[in-house]
């Protein structure tokens, strides 16, 4: 991969804004991740971002990130983006105060085509689809003990009709307890639990559980580190047509 940036940054009021653009060169020896048939393409990707940072207050604050994209397939033309792609990056932020607790709503939007990221899926070399993420996290500090805490619906939906069975929304909680030991260490528990439901009786519908522990250690602005252990279930509905019975 190669990549090449530029960018600039402009100031109206407290708002701050920054601006980039850049390209990147890829090869791919399979494009359509085929376990026999391997096709090698070279993609080009030029991409435009913005971002805001509003200081509100001393304490709250909003910001912006948004950047959009193209693919560009030298050898095979046609799985050229067919409409701009928006980066998983993208996101709107708000953070407020109510009295010591920090909130931070959040919403992100994504439209993407490539499916490596998808397990599901092999022998295609593009898939469109829709991702967002809207949520709320908080955070209290009581000095020796940390609590945190928050809520996120994430959905996604297939802008192919052939992939629709895959459109699909979780909503997940997750919760934390923290400790300040001594000075710079931090150990506590945290854990979660999602609910995944599809829009379609196909897959099954199902929900996961996490629990572990968690130490983090900050020397210096610039130097930290953090250690997590955990244990994972999941279990699953039997109502999908797909007739997987396993969990």
């Amino acid at each position: 991969n190669r990549s090449r940036e530029s960018g600039g940054n402009i100031k109206l009021g407290s708002a701050e804004f920054s601006f980039s653009a850049g390209v990147s060169q890829a090869y791919n020896d399979n494009i359509g991740l085929s376990p026999s048939k391997h096709q090698d393409d070279f993609i080009t990707s030029p991409h435009f971002g913005v971002a805001a940072d509003w200081p509100i207050s001393e304490l709250n604050s909003l910001n912006a990130n948004f950047e959009i994209g193209y693919n560009k397939y030298w050898k095979n033309p046609n799985l050229d983006t067919t409409s701009l792609l928006i980066s998983p990056t993208s996101e709107l932020e708000f953070n407020f105060y109510i009295k010591d607790i920090h909130f931070k709503a959040h919403e992100g939007l994504s439209i993407q085509q490539d499916p490596v990221t998808l397990s599901q899926l092999s022998n295609l070399s593009t898939f469109r689809r829709l991702t967002n993420t809207a949520g709320l996290d908080a955070e209290w500090d009581l000095n020796k003990i940390k609590l945190n805490g928050g809520y996120d619906h994430y959905t996604f939906n297939s802008l192919e009709d052939r992939f629709k069975f895959l459109d699909q929304a979780t909503d997940s909680i997750k919760g934390g307890l923290g400790f300040q030991i001594a000075p710079p260490y931090l150990v506590g528990v945290q854990g979660s639990c999602s609910r995944t439901e599809y829009d379609q009786k196909f897959q099954n519908n199902s929900t996961a559980y996490t629990i572990g522990g968690f130490g983090n250690a900050k020397f210096s602005e610039h130097l930290e580190g953090q250690v997590t252990v955990g244990y994972q279930t999941s279990s699953f509905d039997r109502d999908g047509s797909v007739g997987d019975n396993t969990d």
